[in-house]
């Protein structure tokens, strides 16, 4: 059940997606008996989510988006949806589970492949090298998913195809479901919309697996880097998160609230973070840093972690001045560029937060971990860029690569707690998951 301001989790067991999925997959017969056999005998409900919920009717479900105050009417396939609802009140009313889907942003895609539903993705509005999914790649290559610049366009795509779509309705993509997590102010608010995923297939048994296991990670997180802390005396390591814009012209640095800010007070790290600058406003609406206030700013920094792919081009330019840092002198230096190409960031981190918030601890020096392989922060001066792989199976599932360092895959995560058996605040995760116009740019 969930408390009020308090990180609890419901008691579900988490096997490791070894159970068979609950809610019907096909399309009921006049023959289901509904009382009898039981119809959304799984259901999702948000913990931490603050802009969804769904609520379940006999062979009906409405879905409401909160941040766009949408409501969607699901009704179960086999069944007819119900005349009261018919009156335009929802933004759509649709058949489920959803049999296919086109997308027109990048960061659904890893909430889709989780649940095993990457062959429902039929269509892509965009530019594909956005796309770092292998799998997904694998399947346009092969002519099964359309792509185009404009929905209009899309080419032998199925009548009932569903749309997708990332904070905003496309242009053609009707009828469609606005989906919003980058709006929550917490990243395990964001990780939890995986549930509005299994709500619109029928999938919500494996959505609240997943969601347990990510939940069940985190707090493997938190009694490692209290028991790595627990007798230390110095001061917190200190934290650079920043990059440089060349189209503003200056140093975006961390700004409080956001996720960064959440995994410093999770790892016990200090982060500098300021929304000061004098640089940027006019081109970019947005205070940037120049270089010499920047490096006031972050120089005494222990570890500087660039959340770009432009370091390389930044540190040739300004060698001078940034070899000063303590964090460079100490090759303590980490941007964004080993979790899988130039574009994971975009997409595949919004279902991985957990893995990068263990990366980030790893960073800080602040966890006592079985594992210091990272997956997202690549040193800049000891490791070559990160390449997207290979796709092994298309038909297989997502795995997170939390699954490597963590044996939550077996664990009941029936509560969040300390190493001190205190339950983790809600206020711990209170940023969003901030979404930048650098990332809009890069399709997600």
């Amino acid at each position: 059940m969930i408390k009020e301001g308090l990180f609890v989790v419901a008691a579900v067991c988490v096997c490791f997606l070894q159970t068979a999925l609950g809610n019907q997959l096909e399309c009921i017969g006049g023959d289901f008996d509904i009382a009898s056999d039981g119809l959304f005998v799984d259901k999702v409900q948000p913990m931490y989510s603050k802009f969804w919920e769904v609520a379940y009717h006999g062979t009906y479900k409405i879905l409401t988006n909160k941040a766009s105050d949408l409501t969607y009417l699901l009704y179960q396939c086999g069944s007819d949806p119900p005349e009261e609802h018919l009156d335009g009140r929802h933004a759509a009313v649709l058949s489920i589970p959803i049999q296919s889907v086109a997308i027109a942003s990048t960061p659904l895609i890893s909430y889709m492949e989780l649940l095993g539903l990457r062959r429902t993705i039929k269509g892509y509005v965009g530019n594909p090298s956005f796309i770092s999914s292998p799998c997904l790649l694998e399947l346009i290559e092969l002519g099964q998913v359309s792509v185009a610049d404009s929905a209009a366009a899309l080419t032998g795509v199925d009548n009932d195809l569903v749309g997708l779509v990332y904070g905003w309705p496309t242009a053609g993509l009707a009828p469609n479901v606005v989906v919003e997590e980058y709006a929550e102010r917490s990243f395990i608010g964001t990780v939890e919309w995986i549930k509005v995923y299994g709500a619109l297939f029928n999938r919500e048994q494996l959505a609240n697996e997943i969601f347990d296991q990510v939940t069940c990670r985190i707090q493997e997180i938190v009694d490692n880097v209290a028991n790595a802390t627990a007798n230390l005396q110095q001061r917190k390591p200190r934290i650079l998160w920043a990059y440089y814009s060349f189209y503003c012209g200056g140093w975006d640095v961390a700004e409080c609230p956001n996720y960064y800010c959440d995994f410093a007070n999770l790892c016990k790290a200090e982060i500098l973070h300021s929304s000061e600058g004098s640089v940027g406003f006019e081109i970019c609406g947005a205070p940037y840093m120049s270089t010499e206030e920047f490096v006031l700013f972050g120089k005494d920094a222990d570890h500087w972690i660039y959340p770009g792919d432009s370091w390389e081009d930044v540190y040739a330019a300004n060698e001078a001045v940034l070899s000063t840092f303590q964090s460079v002198k100490s090759e303590s230096v980490y941007d964004n560029q080993l979790g899988g190409g130039a574009n994971a960031w975009f997409e595949r981190r919004y279902a991985e937060y957990d893995v990068l918030l263990h990366d980030f601890c790893l960073v800080a020096g602040t966890i006592a971990s079985d594992s210091n392989q990272r997956f997202w922060l690549r040193n800049v001066f000891q490791e070559e860029v990160g390449m997207p792989g290979s796709c092994e199976d298309v038909d297989a599932p997502l795995e997170s690569r939390g699954n490597q360092w963590s044996g939550c895959g077996n664990t009941d995560s029936s509560t969040i707690m300390t190493a001190e058996n205190e339950t983790i605040s809600e206020e711990s995760f209170t940023a969003g998951a901030k979404i930048d116009s650098d990332e809009y740019g890069q399709g997600g």
